[in-house]
């Protein structure tokens, strides 16, 4: 019986299955990849579906539901809502308390 020993590196963070872990309890990192990843969404969808006068306005909503959303609030149970505040405040240029 042969055992390896691997020696892993330690980090300060990593993506695992696509949402950011790091060393800190800050969730800044993951809010602004479920942010990039919900905005990308939403952007790839402009010249099909948002620009599109043809698809009705309720299969509009459900498609912004479905994929924007869930895209956005995907593991967000896991975010403390004081840090999500927090983040969200700053976005808007109120300065740190």
């Amino acid at each position: 019986m042969c055992v390896y020993v691997c020696v892993l590196t330690p980090v300060n963070r990593f993506c695992y299955l696509g949402s950011y872990l790091s060393n800190t309890i800050s969730v800044d990192i993951d809010i602004n990849s479920r942010l990039a990843k919900a905005g990308d969404a939403f952007g790839k969808l402009q010249r099909r579906l948002w620009g599109e006068h043809s698809v009705a306005l309720l299969t509009k909503i459900a498609v912004y539901q479905a994929v924007v959303l869930s895209t956005l609030l995907y593991r967000c149970e896991s975010w403390d809502v004081w840090h999500v505040m927090r983040h969200c405040a700053r976005s808007n240029g109120a300065p740190d308390r």
